[in-house]
Order: structure tokens, then C-alpha cells, then sequence
């Protein structure tokens, strides 16, 4: 049985992200992409990990899917799906026969232990977890990131997801303009006071 051997000393704390939303289409593994380019720009190594895995929600082909199906069910470690996207940059992704959803809960718990050993060898792992996945082992990290768009619709849908979280993190994506931006930052504040939110486009 292969193991996933980390880092005999490595000091550092690597910082897990969640990213993920209430609705579908908007376009978090946009968000994810361009987040993992922005520390790759800083000198950061990232893992970006399709928490969809077998189902490919993050849009890249992985030629080494064709392993997916020996990961999930423990036979080949989950260092065998990792490639390159850019510097700096590996992803973890691709679509298969089986998937990780439909895998017993114990199997689901050993790749994400898997992942946290693996994940030392980056500073960054950025986790995709699309709308469609309602429970999910990855979405009980610290560092959880709502993405929206400015749709009156998809906020009050996010807004009603996040209210019960202490200070919710909350990402705006797809705003058109300042004038949309400025009456969206009006409309959550007044929603959900404690929401911080971060402006994807400068």
C-alpha cells in the first residue's frame, strides 16, 4: 500500500482555502484559478484541489485521470494525480468512471488526510467546492471563502448560507461596474453586518 510521505522538517503552516458557493454559475473555479495565479505571483506554491474529483468540476484535463479510480479506492497514492498547471501552480482534478462523492465516508476521510499530508509541500491549497456538493468532508476548514455574483437572486441566497457564521468571507464576482459593486456592499451589510467582503476586481 503507497503512502504519502511529507516533509521531514518543514516549519511552515500551510493555509487551507475553501472555495465555494450557494448557486451554481458563479464561477468559482474562475475565482480559484485566479487566486492560485495571484500567490503564485508572490512566490507561493499552490495546490488547487477539485473537491469534485472524478466529476471534473475544475476545467482543466488531467492526463493522469485515468488513475482516479485506483486513488479513490486506496490503491495509488494522491500524488499520482498531480500536474502542473503553471509555476508555481498544480492542480489535483478529472473525470472518471467513479468519483469521490460516491465513495464510503472512509474512504473520502483517508484522501483528505492524504491531501493534508500532501498539502506540505505547498503554502497554499485552494479547495473548488461547487454548489452541487451539499455535505462534504472539505468544507469543515477554518478558511471557508463564499463566492457570489451581484444577482439579487444568488446574494440573498448566499446571505442566508452564511448568516449563522461569526464573520463570514464573502467574494463578489462577475460585478460590472462600481455603481453595482457599491449598492451589492449596501445590500449585504444590511443583510449580514458581520460579512467581510472582498472585492475580486480592483
Amino acid at each position: 500500500m503507497p503512502f504519502i510521505l511529507q516533509q521531514a522538517s518543514s516549519q511552515k503552516k500551510t493555509i487551507f482555502y475553501t472555495l465555494t458557493s450557494a448557486a451554481p454559475h458563479t464561477g468559482v473555479s474562475f475565482v480559484v484559478c485566479k487566486t492560485a495565479q495571484n500567490y503564485a505571483k508572490q512566490g507561493k506554491k499552490v495546490l488547487i484541489f477539485d473537491a469534485l474529483l472524478g466529476l471534473k468540476n475544475y476545467p482543466l484535463h488531467n492526463p493522469n485521470q485515468n488513475k482516479i479510480s485506483a486513488v479513490l479506492d486506496g490503491l495509488t497514492p494522491l500524488t499520482e494525480l498531480i500536474m502542473p498547471q503553471q509555476k508555481n501552480i498544480d492542480v489535483i482534478t478529472g473525470m472518471s468512471n467513479c468519483n469521490i462523492s460516491a465513495i464510503p465516508h472512509a474512504n473520502q476521510q483517508r484522501i483528505k488526510n492524504d491531501l493534508q499530508q500532501l498539502a506540505s509541500n505547498y503554502d497554499v491549497v485552494l479547495i473548488d467546492l461547487p454548489s452541487s456538493i451539499t455535505s462534504s468532508i472539505f468544507s469543515d476548514y477554518e478558511n471557508i471563502q463564499w463566492v457570489s455574483t451581484a444577482d439579487q437572486t444568488i446574494l440573498l441566497k448566499t446571505l442566508k448560507k452564511i448568516a449563522p457564521f461569526s464573520n463570514p468571507s464573502l467574494i463578489l464576482n462577475q460585478v460590472k461596474n462600481h455603481e453595482e459593486r457599491n449598492a451589492s456592499h449596501l445590500f449585504i451589510k444590511n443583510l449580514v453586518p458581520q460579512c467581510q467582503i472582498i472585492d475580486f476586481f480592483e
